[in-house]
């Protein structure tokens, strides 16, 4: 049986329809503002919650996606868009 070794805060990347079924809408909310650089007390007045629960929905977040800060977190939640084909690239 083969191991999968990974070094301290690198992620396995869900997939886009993985991570959007397993994200809670207010969540997701979340992840988007983390994205632009919002501070938790930032989300908490956006979203009219708490900066307690911001806190967390971020730890959770963290946890899940298996990552040890909000960079990371972006990164891990974000999908990656498809890039040009090939036939695009050669012009």
């Amino acid at each position: 049986m083969a191991t999968e070794s990974r070094t301290a805060g690198q992620a396995r990347r869900p997939s886009t329809i993985e991570h959007l079924v397993r994200v809670p809408r207010r969540y997701r909310r979340v992840l988007e503002l983390i994205a632009v650089g919002e501070s938790n007390k930032e989300i908490a007045a956006q979203l009219g919650l708490a900066p307690n629960t911001i806190r967390r929905y971020v730890s959770e977040l963290l946890a899940l996606y298996g990552v040890d800060n909000r960079v990371r977190l972006a990164l891990a939640a974000t999908p990656v868009p498809a890039g040009p084909d090939a036939e695009t690239l050669a012009g």
